[in-house]
């Protein structure tokens, strides 16, 4: 529990002093115009990912299931729930706002839908010092790469996504070679049952990450 909020603490405190630089580097609209777009990307994620970082952390710890198979069915669900954003992106992009920024919006789902996956099975497999690690180094990079996009190269909102965007990309690139987590990817001999399993158990949780996101986020699209 200590690892965990050391991990969790430190990367908050230092995203919550990186605020007085964002603030300062990019005009009033361009603030809410990203707002909008980042909790966009937070009522995506889940359907992104169909709920299954819930299962990898419930049937990872389980020894009855091969990790290589719950870490495989992490990543085809993830890769199905995209297609499905994909189909959806008509959609999506009737919001203005969401329209101009559509690329980066679907690249900062997909990559923070991985890295979720990788640092969710990463705790599966008992690894909680690395995993804290992984928040902070990530909030380091996002921070890094933040200010050199905003301040320098003056790159506004585009250069806020592509930062998060890299340092998510980053994140799955360290964990995966922390925890050679590309051995834990066989598609082979993947058990149907066990597909079936984690998907009962996660979908479910779906409506209750939509309807937190409705509770603390919607107002501001209603704003909008």
């Amino acid at each position: 529990t200590a690892i965990f909020a050391f991990g969790t603490f430190g990367s908050k405190i230092l995203s919550f002093i990186m605020v007085f630089f964002y603030s300062r580097a990019m005009a009033t609209d361009e603030f809410g115009t990203l707002d909008i777009i980042i909790n966009s990307g937070s009522l995506l994620l889940p359907i992104c990912m169909l709920g299954i970082q819930n299962a990898l952390i419930r049937f990872g710890l389980d020894n009855k299931h091969k990790k290589s198979d719950v870490f495989t069915v992490g990543i085809i669900s993830v890769l199905l729930g995209f297609a499905v954003l994909t189909i959806a992106s008509p959609l999506i992009i009737q919001v203005q706002d969401l329209k101009i920024y559509i690329f980066f919006l679907y690249a900062h789902v997909l990559m923070s839908s991985f890295r979720h996956i990788c640092s969710y099975f990463v705790r599966a497999l008992g690894k909680s010092k690395l995993y804290a690690a992984d928040g902070i180094f990530t909030t380091f990079v996002t921070c890094t790469l933040t200010l050199i996009f905003l301040i320098p190269l003056k790159m506004g909102i585009r250069g806020y996504l592509l930062a998060i965007i890299l340092a998510d990309l980053c994140s799955v690139i360290f964990l995966s070679f922390k925890a050679r987590l590309w051995q834990y990817i066989k598609f082979k001999g993947l058990s149907p049952k066990l597909i079936k399993q984690m998907l009962l158990f996660s979908l479910p949780l779906i409506p209750t990450s939509l309807l937190w996101w409705v509770v603390n986020v919607s107002d501001r699209f209603f704003v909008q």
